[in-house]
């Protein structure tokens, strides 16, 4: 079926002939059906009708072979809408091929990949069709660098013989405001482009408006006419002026309460409008290896993309708890580059709380997509290494990484991202630098995994050269297990011992020495003090609610950690945010807390902690000099050396 559909789509795009003349037929304006087939498919993409669009612009090509415009909606829609930037360019590289002297593929191919294929096709494009009005565009592109002033006349060359050339005006407007600084001619471009009913308002619009304050330096009067335009426009009843509405009051005069009043306007005309509709949002992500790769997000999938963030980094829900609302997300049918980014967020988040279910799960899911993502095999044989789970399944998973990292390879392409995008994004020092890291990963993996199978000696070479490459307090606690199941308790004792300093190391560096306002306390279980009086202590200020998860799942270790240490001089303080007085009351008397518990929602704030569970440390002379927010399996750890490292002091 797949096949049946490529062979139509060039079956229809090669109904184009060649160029006829020097380019003078292309310059033909298009049917106006074939405009309104154009615009139609627009709507029909942003409507989440991605492939009723493509149809309706194959039908446009079909009958005006020769409208730029379309082949360039075709290629948004296939590439922003469809995630197929690959299989766009192959099929007009297809066609360059078969009609070389047809300059229409090889324009379209251009905005295709973004102008990144390089001037000999602009050139070609201009030895074909020099008069064609985007064969002025080729001219102007390629001569910018080195005669500006004759690249302008290019464009408006362009212009004249295309009207509804967008990407023309906004280059030349780029270039008359910034680069030349002729504000008046921007402004000239500008009115002519607002004039051009063809184009979107959304785009014809805005480049006035803006240039308008940019001339007159934003001033008061300068705004207050603009919103007085915008209130005379408000009248309009159609739905795409009043969208350009709205983003001159958010990027324009950043009036976020009248944008919010034309969103209800646009709502109640289209009730099935949203603030990312036609909007493509592009985004750089990475695999577990940190090989970046280009997606693309559209309409509702931005929505999507922005909880699926928000979950993947609250602080007040546990990490299972995280997964779970992220799994949610899964069920309403996300794109397949959407559904690879949560599934991503699901796998940290089990690689931090060592879940090796849903590690494992999801592990597995994204190994399918990107089989050669060695540090995703790595993670996946630690995370069920350290719960000893599918021990030969991890064991696998090591020996697999190891192998993809023996020697350094060029990271391969991502699909639908650009290769020149991959190498300035990902070059080759920086590759190799990445490389020396997953390397270390899979070596740890590896001789992780077999300590855990009870191979001890086996694991031994791994870990050494893991530590060797890249030390880190698991490694170094991995290979000091080793070496105890081999019997060598003395050199074990050593790698524990470099553990501890290590991450010492690396959480003093972080220390601050931040000072804070001496701030009263009372505390529901003893007198009030001042923070002040509490100096000569190590001091723990713990910000919490009982409706917090992580907080309840540190609550227990805090209370075992001022036991421990309480003698040595710590004194913990946990600061309630609840609105009820009576619930921190009840939780302290079930649990048993014998350090101070205070209900001062408004301390949060003071001291500036901004999420919860949030840890802030004091040191004896009453200084801020570490801030953690967040609480999950781990961390323990961390606090406890940060507190020992604070009584040496």
């Amino acid at each position: 079926m797949f096949f049946l559909y490529a062979l139509l789509s060039v079956l229809i795009l090669t109904t184009s002939v060649n160029a006829l003349g020097r380019g003078e037929k292309l310059n033909e304006s298009p049917l106006p059906a074939t405009r309104e087939l154009v615009n139609r498919a627009v709507i029909l993409a942003e409507s989440d009708r991605p492939w009723a669009a493509i149809a309706a612009l194959k039908k446009s090509i079909s009958v005006s072979p020769n409208y730029l415009q379309a082949h360039i909606e075709y290629g948004n829609v296939k590439a922003d809408y469809l995630n197929r930037s690959d299989e766009l360019q192959a099929e007009y590289r297809s066609l360059i091929r078969r009609f070389p002297r047809n300059p229409i593929y090889l324009m379209a191919l251009h905005f295709h990949t973004k102008g990144e294929i390089g001037r000999e096709t602009l050139q070609r494009v201009v030895e074909l069709a020099p008069e064609w009005a985007w064969g002025h565009y080729a001219k102007a592109m390629l001569i910018n660098g080195t005669d500006l002033e004759g690249a302008i006349v290019e464009l408006q060359r362009c212009i004249k013989k295309d009207r509804n050339a967008y990407a023309a005006y906004e280059t030349l407007i780029e270039w008359q405001e910034k680069r030349v600084r002729r504000i008046d001619c921007a402004i000239q471009t500008a009115k002519q482009l607002a004039t051009e009913t063809d184009i979107r308002p959304e785009l014809r619009l805005q480049h006035q408006w803006r240039l308008r304050l940019v001339k007159q330096q934003q001033s008061k009067e300068s705004k207050d006419a603009l919103a007085d335009e915008l209130s005379q426009l408000e009248r309009s009843g159609d739905v795409d002026i009043l969208r350009a509405i709205r983003l001159a009051y958010l990027n324009l005069l950043h009036d976020r309460r009248r944008a919010q009043l034309i969103e209800t306007r646009i709502l109640a005309l289209d009730p099935s409008w949203t603030a990312y509709r036609g909007s493509p949002h592009r985004m750089m992500t990475r695999n577990q290896s940190q090989v970046p790769r280009h997606v693309v997000l559209v309409n509702r999938e931005i929505l999507l993309r922005e909880q699926a963030y928000e979950i993947a980094h609250a602080t007040d829900i546990s990490h299972d708890g995280r997964i779970i609302r992220l799994q949610e997300l899964l069920r309403r049918q996300p794109s397949a580059a959407l559904r690879r980014i949560i599934y991503e967020y699901i796998f940290q988040l089990a690689v931090r709380s060592t879940n090796a279910k849903e590690g494992r799960k999801y592990g597995l899911g994204l190994q399918a997509m990107d089989p050669d993502d060695s540090a995703l095999l790595s993670q996946m044989a630690l995370v069920l290494a350290d719960k000893r789970s599918h021990l030969s399944e991890a064991l696998s998973f090591a020996r697999k990484a190891e192998r993809l990292t023996a020697v350094f390879r060029p990271a391969r392409r991502p699909p639908n991202t650009s290769q020149a995008w991959l190498d300035f994004l990902f070059p080759e020092e920086k590759q190799r630098e990445q490389y020396e890291r997953n390397r270390a990963l899979a070596l740890d993996a590896l001789g992780w995994t077999l300590t855990q199978m009870q191979k001890p000696g086996l694991a031994e070479r791994w870990l050494r050269q893991a530590i060797e490459i890249e030390p880190t307090e698991s490694r170094l606690l991995h290979l000091a297990t080793a070496l105890k199941r081999l019997g060598r308790h003395d050199e074990a004792a050593l790698f524990e011992n470099e553990s501890i300093s290590f991450l010492a190391d690396r959480l003093r560096k972080k220390f601050s020495n931040e000072v804070v306002d001496d701030l009263g306390v009372t505390p529901i279980n003893g007198r009030s003090f001042k923070l002040s009086e509490l100096k000569g202590k190590v001091v723990l200020i713990n910000f919490w609610a009982t409706w917090c998860a992580p907080c309840l799942q540190e609550m227990p270790f805090l209370k075992k950690l001022h036991e421990k240490y309480k003698q040595e001089g710590l004194q913990i303080l946990a600061v309630s945010i609840d609105d009820d007085l009576h619930k921190v009351l009840s939780f302290t008397r079930e649990n048993g807390l014998t350090f101070f518990v205070a209900h001062a929602p408004n301390l949060a704030r003071q001291l500036k902690a901004h999420a919860i569970p949030a840890s802030l440390f004091f040191d004896k002379h009453g200084h801020l000099r570490y801030r953690q927010s967040g609480f999950s399996e781990g961390d323990e750890r961390e606090i406890e050396v940060v507190i020992t490292e604070l009584l040496k002091q």
